[in-house]
């Protein structure tokens, strides 16, 4: 069928300073909310299910700028200084582009027992891999079944058929707000050195591509059977880039 649909609201906000005194600056927020009804959440159900769609970011804040240092000649400290200390000091300039962006809930669960309050899961990324990024305790019985001496075993609550349900009606939906991937957060910057040489000009350039070596990670193991539901075991985006650059004009 092809009846489905989507909804998109945003508010977006900007504001600018324009280059004056040697700098300038811009900062654009975006808040959004992005539904759709696209797919039925059980085979028999009249209706589409209502769920966030997997892009939807609620904040996106973006923010840039660049500033020339005030060192050097014609600037406001050390205009003085002679040819050398001004080849040192003089003509630097800074950029920026700063990212940040709340996760998407692209976490998708599949057709597995819950028993708690998915109001109440909330992801929570950290530097250790070992300990998953949501509590995952609901997902699995805890009776005498899966128990050994009378205390959980994970690796029978793994093994144990009826956290993957099969032929079932699903109750819970298939997207919760809660359970998203991980915020984004990047930082690009540039550092550039203006030579002159009589008629000859030439630009030196630093580049520093996710500058403080922030990690996003991929998505979780989201299989309750495997000993890694819930973990994040590889990132999704590239570690600290350097570039070192020089170019001339004459």
């Amino acid at each position: 069928r092809y009846d489905g649909s989507s909804s998109f609201d945003s508010a977006q906000f900007r504001i600018t300073k324009r280059f004056r005194g040697g700098y300038m600056a811009d900062a654009a927020y975006t808040w959004s909310d992005f539904n759709e009804r696209v797919t039925r959440l059980n085979d028999t159900d009249p209706d589409y299910e209502q769920r966030l769609n997997d892009t939807q970011l609620t904040h996106r804040f973006v923010a840039s700028g660049i500033w020339e240092l005030p060192f050097g000649r014609e600037r406001r400290f050390a205009s003085d200084s002679n040819a050398f200390v001004n080849g040192l000091i003089g003509n630097w300039s800074i950029s920026f582009i700063f990212n940040w962006q709340t996760g998407r809930p692209n976490l998708t669960m599949g057709n597995v027992y819950y028993d708690g309050d998915i109001t109440k899961v909330k992801t929570k990324y950290s530097k250790d891999t070992n300990v998953p990024v949501f509590d995952t305790s609901g997902f699995y019985f805890h009776d005498a079944a899966v128990q050994t001496n009378g205390v959980d075993d994970p690796a029978k609550q793994r093994a144990d058929q009826r956290i993957q349900l099969a032929n079932n009606i699903r109750t819970i939906p298939t997207r919760w707000d809660g359970l998203r991937g991980q915020d984004f957060v990047n930082w690009d910057m540039s550092f550039v050195k203006a030579l002159e040489f009589g008629r000859v000009r030439a630009q030196f350039n630093i580049e520093l591509y996710n500058a403080f070596n922030s990690v996003f990670y991929n998505t979780p193991n989201l299989t309750p059977s495997s000993a890694e539901f819930g973990k994040v075991s590889s990132q999704n985006n590239l570690p600290r880039n350097l570039q070192i650059g020089m170019k001339m004009v004459f």
